[in-house]
C-alpha cells in the first residue's frame, strides 16, 4: 500500500515532467509558425530562380543585338573605296566593300521584314567587278530584329554642313556616317558608325 508521502513524491514529479513537456497546443503552433516560414523561404527562392532566368534570357537576345551591329560596324570601320564599285543603300539595306580574309568582298545588309531578320551577302570582289549576275555569294541571317532602318550621314564640302539621309547612291561618294536603329522585344537600339576614310 502506498503511503501519503510517496503519493506527495509521485505528484511533484508530475508537475516537473509536466513544466519540461510540451502541451498539444504549443506543438501545433510551432508546427504552423515553422510551415508559415518555410513556405516564405521557399516562394523567395522559386521566384528568385524565376528572375534570375529571365535576366539570364533577356542578356542573352540583347548581346546578340549588341554584338551583331559591332560586327557591322567593324566591318564599315574598314572598308575600301573604290569609286567604280561605291556604296549604295536606302532604308532598309546597305552595300560596301571591306576586307574578308586576305580578300576584299561586296558586303550587302538587307532586313527581311518577313523574316524579321538582318541578312548578309558576301560577293567577292572578282564577280562584283566583272558584274557577274550568276555569282554565288553566301548570305547568312545576322540578327532577328522587328524593325530595322538605316540613315546616312552626307556632309557636303561647298556648303560645310551635314544632312541625314534615306538614300545613298555610288554618286554621292562615301558616307560620314551610318546609323541603324532597330527594335526587338519592345526595346529600341541605336547605333552610330563613323567612317574613318571618309574624313
Amino acid at each position: 500500500m502506498k503511503t501519503w508521502g510517496h503519493m506527495l513524491v509521485l505528484i511533484k514529479r508530475n508537475k516537473v515532467l509536466s513544466k519540461k513537456a510540451f502541451t498539444l497546443v504549443e506543438v501545433i503552433l510551432a508546427i504552423t509558425i515553422f510551415s508559415f516560414i518555410a513556405v516564405g523561404i521557399s516562394t523567395s527562392f522559386f521566384s528568385g530562380i524565376k528572375l534570375w532566368g529571365r535576366a539570364v534570357s533577356t542578356d542573352h537576345w540583347r548581346n546578340d543585338v549588341l554584338l551583331g551591329f559591332e560586327s557591322i560596324a567593324a566591318a564599315l570601320r574598314q572598308t575600301v573605296d573604290i569609286p567604280d564599285i561605291g556604296y549604295s543603300g536606302d532604308e532598309k539595306s546597305l552595300s560596301f566593300l571591306t576586307p574578308s580574309g586576305n580578300n576584299i568582298i561586296k558586303a550587302s545588309y538587307s532586313f527581311d521584314t518577313g523574316k524579321k531578320a538582318l541578312i548578309r551577302r558576301e560577293t567577292k570582289l572578282k564577280d562584283v567587278s566583272e558584274e557577274n549576275v550568276d555569282a554565288h555569294s553566301d548570305s547568312k541571317s545576322v540578327l532577328s530584329l522587328d524593325e530595322f532602318s538605316i540613315r546616312y550621314l552626307y556632309k557636303d564640302p561647298l556648303k560645310d554642313s551635314s544632312e541625314w539621309r534615306t538614300e545613298w547612291k555610288k554618286e554621292d561618294g562615301i558616307f560620314a556616317a551610318v546609323r541603324f536603329t532597330s527594335k526587338t522585344h519592345n526595346e529600341e537600339f541605336n547605333k552610330t558608325v563613323f567612317i574613318p576614310i571618309a574624313e
